[in-house]
């Protein structure tokens, strides 16, 4: 649960106080379970749903799970996923961004080129390959990031491939991902297709990890931007994940 009181006084006015949830991450809950199918096979399901604290009310109104519901299956052949989850460069079990203290939190120091990326998907596959000296290659698609009822070019895709590595105290990755935009519309005019390459890392030292990283995201006719950031986590005052 993350929760607290937030005072606000702003001049000509009257003096706020008001409760707030989520000031760094989302109060939630969540429920997880794995069966061994025996012969190195696995099968298990992640369900978290998002909640306001202050309230009792769904995050995402209208969603049971709103942060993850999907079943994965994990063999010899490396591990699929279904269902809700988030994009390779966002949050949640699927994502592997790296290199940003903050994650994708943290209000308006969230990574991404001004707080644009491509959050939550719906209808979505997701797939890693088992670990080669520390590298996995990993790969979703979501073949209706809102809805995938009507016909398949009026649905909004989303693309994602992107590799990880970790080991020799090195846990970086890099991905390419991209949404077609297909039957969206902003103001009336269809949208344009959203393009991101994202890369990071970060390095231990005895606990603290210095990182860095670097995104190019480009929309046709609406923006080409580069974004670059530098940040570190390890212990202080008590706080062995403190970020910086």
């Amino acid at each position: 649960m993350d929760e607290g009181v937030v005072v606000g006084k702003a001049k000509h006015s009257s003096t706020t106080a008001e409760l707030k949830s989520g000031f760094t991450a989302m109060s939630r809950f969540g429920i997880k379970g794995v069966e061994d199918l025996g012969n190195g096979y696995t099968v298990g399901f992640t369900l978290e749903q998002g909640f306001l604290a202050d309230s009792g009310s769904e995050h995402t109104k209208g969603l049971a799970f709103s942060r993850e519901s999907l079943l994965r299956v994990t063999g010899p052949f490396g591990t699929v996923a279904f269902g809700r989850m988030g994009a390779l460069g966002f949050a949640q079990s699927t994502a592997i961004l790296r290199g940003w203290a903050f994650g994708t939190s943290w209000g308006g120091s969230a990574w991404s080129v001004g707080n644009v990326h491509f959050g939550r998907l719906n209808n979505a596959v997701n797939y890693v390959t088992p670990s080669f000296n520390g590298l996995t290659v990993h790969a979703t698609y979501s073949n209706g990031t809102a809805t995938d009822d009507n016909k398949w070019s009026d649905n909004a895709h989303y693309y994602g491939l992107g590799a990880k590595y970790t080991a020799n105290n090195i846990d970086a990755s890099i991905m390419f991902e991209a949404k077609d935009n297909k039957g969206l519309t902003l103001e009336d005019q269809k949208q344009k297709a959203l393009y991101h390459i994202t890369a990071g890392g970060t390095y231990n030292i005895n606990g603290f990890k210095p990182g860095v990283i670097y995104q190019y995201a480009t929309q046709s006719d609406y923006y080409h931007q580069h974004a670059f950031g530098v940040g570190m986590t390890g212990p202080l005052a008590g706080r062995p994940n403190a970020q910086y």
